[in-house]
């Protein structure tokens, strides 16, 4: 009993040094998984990005990996963070995040010229705008963009899920 106790000890206490290469295998094993489960035709890699650790699925037809509002993508990034977590037993873990087939960077470059179309709104007529309920990683890219325009600022008021984004002309000096 104590020699098992203690090959256990010895096992967490590896565990919780794994180092950030073990962290991205961990979730090239996971996303190699959900290819295999949902049968596309798909690879998967990881990078970092700022202490991120990026993985993706890329390939001809991952759409369903991202499903209706990337319900999906999002279900994938947070089964794969909990997966990580595990490996890492009590260890700090990296950030995450996933990305199927550049979904995200097309959603930023969208979300961005949404933005700037709506600063053109709140130019014209003056008056505050009120957006859709959003997540946070969407709103933020809607702050960064209205960060970069000295003619309105923004804020986020509700409660999430139902948090939304507000762009305002900036105060006249």
């Amino acid at each position: 009993r104590d020699l098992h106790l203690s090959l256990r000890r010895q096992r967490q206490m590896c565990i919780r040094d794994r180092p950030l290469t073990e962290q991205e295998q961990a979730v090239i094993e996971f996303l190699d998984g959900i290819i295999k489960g949902f049968d596309v035709e798909a690879s998967s890699s990881t990078h970092l990005e700022d202490e991120r650790i990026i993985g993706s699925i890329n390939g001809d037809d991952v759409g369903l990996l991202i499903g209706p509002r990337a319900g999906t993508l999002l279900s994938i990034q947070d089964l794969a963070r909990t997966t990580v977590q595990r490996h890492a037993a009590g260890r700090r873990t990296n950030r995450l995040s996933i990305d199927v087939g550049g979904y995200r960077e097309r959603r930023k470059a969208s979300l961005i010229e949404f933005t700037h179309r709506q600063i053109e709104t709140v130019n014209e007529s003056g008056e505050s705008l009120v957006l859709e309920p959003m997540g946070s990683a969407d709103r933020k890219i809607i702050h960064d963009a209205v960060a970069d325009n000295d003619s309105v600022t923004s804020s986020s008021e509700g409660d999430e899920p139902r948090r939304y984004v507000i762009i305002h002309p900036a105060a006249s000096e």
